[in-house]
């Protein structure tokens, strides 16, 4: 199949999170849950150089390169991020003891299961989509007076652990069946 030089839609205009169970063998998830709604002012796709070796002869005359492969973190900020999405970065529990008030126990803020990735507008039909089989989640909460409780998110894809890996792919959002 030879690759398309048709642009695709981009508006992102309600872009959503999705995570998945990754499948077996590192594979793409494809139970996705909507964790929710991400803030179109604060997204950004982030590459880091890999090591880059140099050989060269005594003179310091370059005579070869080798560059390893860059890591990629997708930072972004979740609106109003509800009980069960902070239950998926974080380790969480309800207080059950006092029945009068309602609270919920973080234990953790440390979440190192891998996960699969995708960035989505549901809305848009056709448009693009970011996913990522294998990545790690991270989230700080936030407040602003003016927005509420704000999820600060970053995911690190890392390389599945299979021969046939791909550290992201593009898609298109799919028409409802």
């Amino acid at each position: 199949m030879a690759l398309s030089a048709t642009k695709t839609k981009t508006a992102w205009g309600d872009l959503h999170l999705y995570l998945s169970v990754m499948g077996d063998s590192d594979a793409m998830g494809t139970a996705w849950a909507d964790v929710g709604s991400v803030s179109p002012d604060n997204f950004s796709i982030e590459t880091t150089a890999g090591d880059k070796y140099e050989l060269k002869d005594i003179n310091g005359k370059l005579l070869d390169l080798l560059k390893l492969e860059p890591s990629l973190a997708v930072k972004f900020t979740l609106i109003n991020p509800t009980e069960e999405t902070k239950g998926k970065f974080w380790t969480i529990t309800e207080d059950t003891t006092d029945a009068t008030a309602r609270k919920i126990k973080v234990t953790s803020l440390v979440n190192n299961t891998a996960t699969s990735f995708k960035l989505a507008n549901p809305k848009a039909i056709g448009s693009d989509t970011f996913e990522a089989a294998k990545t790690y989640v991270n989230m700080d909460l936030d407040y602003q007076k003016d927005k509420g409780w704000l999820g600060t998110c970053e995911v690190d894809l890392v390389w599945p652990d299979r021969d046939d890996a791909e550290m992201f792919q593009f898609g298109t959002v799919a028409a409802a069946a």
